[in-house]
């Protein structure tokens, strides 16, 4: 069952349950998003192009521009930004010239309010990687968005326990990471990891634990990997 929804997610969780793998508390989470909303509310744009390889920090910025009415485009590659066509976007995070990298840590916020996100806003607008052509915008309100969630809870959330991590092989910039591996995790109160595990090597199986991949991965994995990690794949 879900602990919250994407609209009220700031509103209903415990303080210090834990938001991803490594410790942050919602506390914390909540801290850097009110810190993250003071960088971006003089901000003229109502988009806010957004890229991050660190899940968490993408997620600060998705709930601050939320909270500052901006729409959020997520691009799958960064790359994406260098096209002419998307020139006059205002760029957060990672980019190769960003308008804003980061927020400021050091400034105190005296308030932490939030408000409830209205379900039919369009809160982002995700783009196709482009590899056969001009990548092509999808834009969905959070309506749209958390009925993603309740379809994947209502499908496999008997089977999962709450306190599990969410991996990912694929990017939670990617329509298909995101949902399963940002969106999903956080409103059932379960964690996410920062970073996409690249290989194997990188897996970790000594907690419970989600995995989102991809055939190809699994295929990847060889048989003294498995062996080693007590795991059998199912292909």
């Amino acid at each position: 069952m879900l602990s919250s929804k994407l609209s009220t997610l700031l509103l209903d969780r415990d303080d210090e349950s834990w938001v991803t793998d490594d410790g942050v508390t919602f506390a914390a989470l909540k801290s850097d998003v009110s810190k993250a909303r003071e960088s971006i509310k003089d901000v003229p744009n109502a988009e806010i192009a957004l890229f991050h390889s660190d899940a968490y920090i993408f997620l600060v910025w998705l709930l601050a521009a939320w909270q500052e009415g901006r729409k959020v485009l997520v691009p799958v590659d960064k790359n994406i930004a260098l096209s002419p066509r998307f020139s006059s976007w205002f760029k957060v995070g990672e980019f190769d010239s960003p308008d804003l990298v980061g927020w400021n840590t050091d400034k105190q916020i005296a308030s932490t309010l939030f408000n409830k996100v209205d379900s039919n806003f369009e809160a982002i607008g995700v783009f196709t990687s482009g590899s056969t052509g001009e990548p092509v915008r999808i834009d969905k309100t959070i309506r749209q968005l958390e009925n993603e969630v309740d379809a994947l809870e209502f499908t496999f959330g008997a089977k999962i326990e709450k306190n599990v991590v969410f991996y990912r092989s694929v990017s939670h910039q990617h329509f298909f990471g995101m949902p399963f591996g940002v969106f999903w995790a956080v409103s059932r109160g379960s964690m996410l990891s920062r970073v996409a595990i690249k290989g194997g090597h990188e897996w970790n199986t000594s907690n419970p634990q989600v995995l989102i991949t991809s055939p190809s991965f699994l295929k990847s994995i060889s048989f003294i990997t498995c062996l080693h990690k007590n795991i059998w794949p199912w292909i």
